[in-house]
């Protein structure tokens, strides 16, 4: 079995001083144990870092990773551009670690992601406009960084999005309007910024489930 991201996990988890579980990195395959079967990693949180993988490719003798959780890891340090290569990742937790700098435009090349956790962490800048190649994304968590300027346009391209946490940096500005194409959306939270008391030209009422917070 080959696992297609294994050099790139390896370097990235190095960098950060981690190792791969042995749960899930057994004889050196990384798409092995719990990584490979069925279970739901949420039944094991013990395991972080962790991975689950697709198997299914190339008659069954490819893996992709699809997951990777280094949720509350103490990750210091930025992403690595490294990140860019999980092209089949799904679901992508960094959060609540003391991780910093800017983040990488090469998440703009997990065009597979469906959620992105970021929250709790030191990031600062402004989101990379590459971010907006995300557009199968469901759930965006980016709550208490630094991040500054405006909330971008290109959110609104995103039409996946349901759930958005941004509270607790130093967005500034209205809401942009392009906000209103995104019709799947059920929460927004944006206390904590400073996002003027004018929402801009979004009518908010449109959304009949929306949580705003």
């Amino acid at each position: 079995m080959i696992t297609n991201g294994t050099a790139a996990l390896n370097t990235i988890l190095g960098r950060w001083g981690k190792k791969a579980s042995p749960e899930w990195n057994i004889s050196g395959e990384l798409c092995s144990g719990f990584a490979a079967d069925k279970t739901d990693w949420d039944y094991y949180p013990n395991i972080n870092p962790f991975i689950k993988c697709d198997c299914t490719f190339s008659n069954n003798t490819l893996c992709h990773i699809t997951r990777l959780n280094l949720y509350r890891n103490y990750l210091t340090g930025p992403i690595p551009s490294f990140i860019g290569k999980f092209t089949s990742m799904q679901y992508l937790s960094l959060s609540f670690n003391p991780l910093s700098g800017l983040l990488p435009k090469e998440l703009g090349n997990l065009t597979n992601l469906l959620s992105l956790g970021i929250s709790s962490d030191n990031f600062t800048g402004s989101l990379p406009e590459e971010l907006g190649n995300l557009t199968k994304l469901q759930q965006l968590s980016a709550s208490d960084n630094v991040f500054k300027g405006k909330i971008p346009a290109y959110l609104g391209t995103m039409i996946n999005l349901e759930d958005i946490a941004f509270h607790g940096n130093s967005f500034e500005g209205p809401v942009p309007e392009s906000l209103s194409n995104l019709t799947k959306l059920t929460r927004l939270i944006l206390r904590n910024c400073k996002i003027s008391s004018d929402l801009g030209a979004v009518d908010f009422s449109m959304f009949k489930q929306l949580k705003l917070l």
